[in-house]
């Protein structure tokens, strides 16, 4: 069983890089089939390490990516701001 994506688990992860998931994205998240849901999860969760995986594409608005996943598509946005 995968572990279940949420904002509070993104925060928790050892990760390159800090993802902030939305509230409307969790939820739409949580209302994918179980096999989509854990695909799309470990997509996302592969951002915190690589903003631009194959088969990114960055989009017309700036700062934002879509990335194909099976049939869905997660659309991201990167801040460079960093703060230390």
């Amino acid at each position: 069983m995968s572990r279940q994506l949420t904002r509070k688990s993104l925060r928790r992860s050892l990760s390159k890089y800090r993802l902030q998931l939305k509230r409307l994205a969790e939820k739409e998240l949580q209302a994918l089939h179980p096999v989509d849901r854990a695909r799309v999860a470990a997509a996302i969760r592969n951002l915190a390490n690589n903003l631009h995986p194959a088969g990114c594409k960055r989009l017309k608005r700036v700062g934002a990516w879509s990335l194909r996943v099976g049939d869905y598509r997660v659309i991201y946005d990167i801040d460079d701001v960093a703060l230390f």
